[in-house]
């Protein structure tokens, strides 16, 4: 069994077809032919869940897609969330450390 971060990006490809879609499609539906089971665990931040939603409703402002066709990858995307991808516990930290720098200044606190 093969880890995988998806990042949203990533996870568009498995629910909009465009470049790449094939390749992550065989990712994630890959299962073991004696137990049918998942091949492969794919990890996603919950951060993802709003990310998704706000990309497939850029590619339907767009006319990539059609209002049902964003519609209907969201449900199918949260129902793949809850049933088959694994939230990674992700943290700030995480996220400079994905990207490669993390900036040597802060954002001031806001008092209430």
């Amino acid at each position: 069994m093969t880890l995988y971060y998806f990042d949203t990006s990533t996870l568009v490809k498995y629910y909009v077809t465009e470049p790449g879609s094939t390749w992550i499609t065989g990712l994630i539906d890959a299962s073991t032919p004696e137990t049918g089971l998942p091949m492969h665990t794919i990890f996603v931040a919950a951060a993802s869940i709003a990310e998704v939603s706000a990309a497939l409703s850029v590619l339907q402002r767009r006319g990539v897609i059609s209002h049902r066709h964003r519609d209907d990858a969201y449900s199918h995307f949260i129902a793949d969330v809850e049933d088959r991808f694994v939230i990674a516990p992700v943290t700030l930290q995480d996220f400079y450390s994905i990207a490669g720098t993390k900036p040597s200044w802060s954002l001031p606190r806001l008092k209430d």
